[in-house]
């Protein structure tokens, strides 16, 4: 079996790096791996995702609402400039992770990439076409993935991010969608979504700060406002160059 990949690396500062507000870096960091390490479908992936959710999260500031679930229910938004770079990267992120599934299925590195493969493919297909049944494939194939991989490794808490945001995302399905919302092992309820999202974020590698930032998002919908206030502390203690959240911090204690 091939090491445990969750270990501090390049592409985990990477991931950091956006956070912290340095956006341009991370795509550099990221260019730079997936040129040195052509082969790996993690490096892809992370490439397309994060571009995608930084600019999802730039949607959600302007209003200063912190809120994913108006994007989600409402009339959705605009493709990135940049979003034929994403899918292919997703494309080659894809290829890559099933050439290796097939060398060995207990492949962590494969499935968490394929994990994020489809979670963007979900997202982006609810986001910017409101197409809520293509996106439910490929929500079941993120949460297939994900939970494979926790079968190999319980201690793989990114596939936790991907398996909160699924139950999350079909909790906001529209009731007359429900019906046909089945995900294996996915039920759709927030205290399920955060009870994932919460163990992401206490011990995630690369999804880790999508989880916290996550939370925020649904601590402030659920009026859970110390909890979020907590949160957002810690990442504008942990990423002191992105202004966004003391900015935000600001807000919400004023």
């Amino acid at each position: 079996m091939k090491p445990d990949p969750f270990q501090d690396g390049p592409l985990r500062e990477a991931v950091r790096a956006m956070f912290n507000g340095q956006l341009e870096s991370s795509e550099s960091q990221l260019k730079g791996y997936v040129t040195m390490t052509p082969r790996d479908p993690l490096g892809f992936a992370l490439s397309a995702a994060v571009p995608f959710y930084h600019f999802v999260g730039n949607q959600m500031r302007p209003h200063g609402s912190g809120t994913i679930k108006d994007l989600i229910v409402g009339k959705g938004i605009e493709a990135p400039p940049d979003f034929a770079r994403t899918q292919e990267s997703l494309r080659q992120a894809r290829r890559l992770a099933e050439i290796d599934l097939e060398a060995d299925p207990r492949d962590q590195n494969a499935m968490l990439a394929l994990s994020i493969v489809e979670g963007v493919e979900r997202d982006a297909l609810v986001l910017l076409h409101k197409r809520w049944m293509d996106s439910l494939k490929h929500a079941q194939a993120a949460g297939l993935h994900a939970q494979r991989l926790l079968e190999v490794n319980a201690k793989a808490y990114d596939a936790y991010y991907v398996v909160g945001l699924s139950e999350y995302v079909i909790a906001q399905i529209p009731v007359f969608l429900r019906p046909f919302a089945k995900i294996p092992g996915i039920v759709g309820k927030k205290s399920r979504a955060i009870d994932f999202l919460e163990a992401a974020a206490g011990a995630g590698c690369y999804l880790q700060d999508f989880a916290r930032q996550m939370l925020v998002t649904i601590y402030l919908e659920e009026g859970r406002k110390q909890d979020a206030i907590r949160l957002l502390e810690t990442m504008a203690r942990d990423f002191p160059d992105n202004t966004g959240y003391r900015v935000e911090l600001a807000r919400l204690k004023a």
